[in-house]
């Protein structure tokens, strides 16, 4: 993936597929002022499905009770 924002990362890494190198940069970003926008939006998205129940595979049957 070539320049991935943190909203792309926090997917993968939600999934289980982000690789070493993706991980480093995602680590990079949470100090990166500019990006706070992306990580917002990204950890939104993720927490959003986590509650629908409609997260990756890996967090299925952990979500929490409405």
């Amino acid at each position: 993936m070539e320049n991935p924002t943190a909203s792309e990362l926090i997917k993968k890494l939600a999934e289980g597929k982000i690789s070493r190198k993706e991980f480093d940069l995602f680590l990079s970003m949470l100090d990166d002022r500019k990006q706070t926008e992306n990580l917002d939006e990204g950890f939104w998205t993720l927490f959003a499905q986590l509650v629908d129940g409609d997260g990756p595979e890996s967090t299925k049957g952990n979500n929490l009770k409405k």
